[in-house]
Formats: C-alpha cells, sequence, structure tokens
C-alpha cells in the first residue's frame, strides 16, 4: 500500500522549506509553493484537492504577517508622550505595575505601587490618573485582570487581601471588593491572573508567618472576592517568598530569588505546590508561559551573560538552556533582564545594564534577541533618565512602568495593534 501524501494543516512543516527525508516520494521536496495571483484570485473549486504545498504557502504567510503585526507593537511606543510621571514615587524606588478592566466598557487602566494608599485609575487611556480606591492601608506592587475582574493585594492592620473589581452588567463597575486571606499570611509579593481555570482565578504569591512559602488561590468571582471561597496551596517546606507566578494550562510555576533561587511546581485542585531543583543559580528575574510554544521560559539577572531557560513542563530536569551566541547583547557586561510579556510569538523584556537600559525582543522563543533604545527617553525632562522596569500585555497593546531615583512612575504605550 502506497503512503499516504499529508492532507491536513502541518505547522511545523509549513515553516521549514524541505520535507524530512523518508521513502515517501515527497522526501526532500520544498514544503510550500506560491499557487500563483490567478489560482490566488479565483480561489479554490469546491471538493478539489488543495495542493498541500499550496495550503503550507499560505499558511506560513498568515503566520509571517501576524508574528510581524506583534513584531511591529513590540517595536514603537507611541505615546503617551507626557514629560510628567504619574503618580509620585513609591517606598523602595519601584515603577510598580499597570493592569486595566477589559471587562468595563471604557476598559480604564489601574496602577498600583508599593506603599502606596491607593489604586490609581486613568479613564483617558493613560494622560490623567486620579486615586480611584483607598481602603486604609498600603498596597504592593502587584496587580492583574481576567475578563472576568481585576485584583491587586494589600495590607492593613495586620491583614493581607486581594481586592477585586468587576462588571456590574450594564457595561460599569462593581466596585473594589476585598478578601482577607487566611493561613497566616505576612508578606504578599505578586498577583496574576489564570485563565485556564473555569471562570478565571488569581494567583496570589508571598509568604506565612511561619515563615514559609505561600501561594492562595482566589476564585475571580467576577471581582466580589469577599464571597470567594480561597484554598491554600502551600508548599509544605521552605522559607522564601513566592514573588513571581506563570500559570500554563496544566501546571502553574512560581519563583523566588533571596540567597538563592527557588522554584515550585503545581496543578489546580491537585494537592499543595511541590519543589523544583533550579536549572541555575543566577538570579531568576522572571517566568513566563508562551502559549504560541507551550513552553515556559525563566529569565535571569547574570554576568556573562544573563541566561533563558525553557521547559514544556516546567519539572525538575526539563529545562534547558537557550545558549546565546558570541554576538548577543546578553553577553555584553552585567546585562540583566528585569521583566518580560509575551505578545504572541514575540517576547518583549525590559534590561539594564548598569545605568544603561532599554528593551530587547526575541520573535524565535528566546534563541535571539534584538535591542531597541528605551522609550523612557522620551521622558527627558531633567536627569536621571527614567527607566523602564516592568513590560506587560493590556488586551491589544503591550505597556511598560519605569521610574526616575525617588521620583516620579512614568509609562509608555506601545501601538494598537489587535
Amino acid at each position: 500500500m502506497s503512503a499516504t501524501r499529508p492532507k491536513g494543516p502541518t505547522p511545523i512543516l509549513a515553516s521549514t522549506d524541505l520535507y524530512p527525508s523518508s521513502l515517501n516520494p515527497w522526501s526532500l521536496q520544498p514544503t510550500k509553493a506560491d499557487p500563483g495571483l490567478a489560482i490566488l484570485a479565483a480561489g479554490f473549486l469546491p471538493n478539489d484537492p488543495i495542493v498541500i504545498e499550496w495550503w503550507n504557502f499560505l499558511h506560513n504567510q498568515i503566520g509571517r504577517r501576524v508574528a510581524l503585526t506583534d513584531l511591529i507593537d513590540a517595536k514603537n511606543w507611541p505615546e503617551p508622550a507626557r514629560e510628567a510621571g504619574i503618580i509620585g514615587s513609591g517606598a523602595g524606588s519601584d515603577s510598580g505595575e499597570i493592569s486595566y478592566a477589559p471587562w468595563h466598557a471604557r476598559k480604564p487602566l489601574y496602577f498600583v505601587n508599593n506603599g502606596t494608599a491607593s489604586i490609581w485609575t486613568s479613564k483617558d487611556d493613560g494622560y490623567t490618573w486620579s486615586a480611584d480606591h483607598t481602603p486604609g492601608g498600603t498596597f504592593y506592587p502587584s496587580i492583574a485582570h481576567l475578563d472576568q475582574a481585576t485584583a491587586a493585594i494589600y495590607v492593613n492592620g495586620g491583614n493581607y487581601r486581594v481586592v477585586g473589581n468587576g462588571p456590574d452588567g450594564l457595561g460599569d463597575e462593581t466596585g473594589w471588593d476585598a478578601l482577607t486571606l487566611g493561613s497566616s499570611p505576612n508578606l504578599l509579593s505578586v498577583v496574576v491572573g489564570d485563565p485556564y481555570i473555569s471562570g478565571g482565578a488569581f494567583w496570589v504569591g508571598g509568604r506565612t508567618t511561619t515563615p514559609r512559602p505561600g501561594i492562595w488561590k482566589v476564585p475571580a468571582n467576577g471581582g466580589l472576592l469577599s464571597g470567594a471561597a480561597q484554598l491554600f496551596k502551600g508548599p509544605a517546606s521552605g522559607a522564601d517568598a513566592v514573588t513571581m507566578i506563570a500559570c500554563g494550562p496544566q501546571y502553574k510555576i512560581g519563583g523566588s530569588f533571596v540567597a538563592a533561587n527557588s522554584l515550585w511546581r503545581w496543578e489546580d485542585n491537585v494537592g499543595a505546590a511541590a519543589s523544583v531543583t533550579p536549572p541555575t543559580s543566577k538570579e531568576i528575574r522572571d517566568l513566563l508561559w508562551i502559549p504560541e510554544e507551550g513552553i515556559y521560559m525563566l529569565l535571569t539577572a547574570g554576568t556573562d551573560p544573563s541566561e533563558v531557560w525553557i521547559s514544556s513542563t516546567g519539572a525538575t530536569g526539563s529545562w534547558s538552556q537557550r545558549v546565546q551566541g558570541a554576538a548577543s547583547i546578553l553577553q555584553v557586561g552585567e546585562f540583566d533582564f528585569r521583566s518580560a510579556a509575551v505578545r504572541g510569538s514575540t517576547i518583549v523584556a525590559a534590561y539594564t545594564r548598569g545605568t544603561e537600559h532599554g528593551l530587547v525582543i526575541s520573535t524565535d522563543a528566546g534563541i535571539s534577541w534584538e535591542w531597541i533604545p528605551d522609550p523612557m527617553y522620551r521622558h527627558n525632562g531633567t536627569a536621571p533618565q527614567p527607566l523602564t522596569r516592568r513590560i506587560r500585555l493590556l488586551g491589544d497593546r503591550l505597556r511598560g512602568t519605569g521610574y526616575k531615583a525617588a521620583g516620579s512612575v512614568y509609562q509608555i504605550s506601545g501601538l494598537r495593534t489587535g
């Protein structure tokens, strides 16, 4: 019986030049062939088998253009071109974090910073800001969103809380609603949205009084968090606070660096978080889940160079390093990743190197990186220059925050490429 010629979508073959060597008649033949303007103009006939090389060509062209859209957004940061910072400085000269309300008709932005008393909001896409919620106490510099709700974390009088906001069913908001976390927390560090859990949920990372790493699950519940059934996920050992979390469809990966790296992995509704042996001793700066590649990515600070590691499961022994070539920008001097965001197939990361700062972009899952100047240079009224510290994807736009030493927080925004 003769071999069956490929008929369906073949993304891997569509991205390579030749079919693999085999006994098939198409062995080492081109995977893609341009059907030509005439066929493209007329289209394909009903029930007529499509030539797979034509399909591969079209699939590849569509993928290239989608990736180019992501790259255009990553390289262009046109607004808001403002000289003033969005709010005053926070404790520890932190850049704070921006999130937004995808569930709101006007999609307002929200901002929190370390030690500030309020969640700030902008109803005009970042041009003006005002205090939106002041519950008493102080916020931590982390805020997250899902399609159903937005959440931030703060402490008030020894009560460690996650506060949420969501839709009222009429295109507006219900207002901020707080949940006090159990299991004796004494520090909260990060909150992230997990879209892979039915109904949506937020994961909060921090530390308990034991001390012990703390991971709390809080259902989104449309932002009405006071009635949400929280779940503490451990882990059972360790002492460092969980400061970063990446959410994949099955596994969630948490990380921290104090005197050394710590990594944890867990599944929703399957036991407590378990320790993972870190693949590197260099300080972990950010963890990412890259949906289009189906991989987790770990970025480090470091000396000659910073490191990039990937894994499909996040388990011990599953991490492999993206070794950088001699000409890579990651090889030059004290290159330190700060934070990163994923837009489609494009990864955008902020970095510092001594007094230098900017962005680097990868379109091949961390194999190579391209440098662009820090868009914060537009905020150049007085020295020192503000520098980008955090990058986030909010809906159809990349956004970044940065600060001047002991000064105001600034922001940058990418294109609305949708």
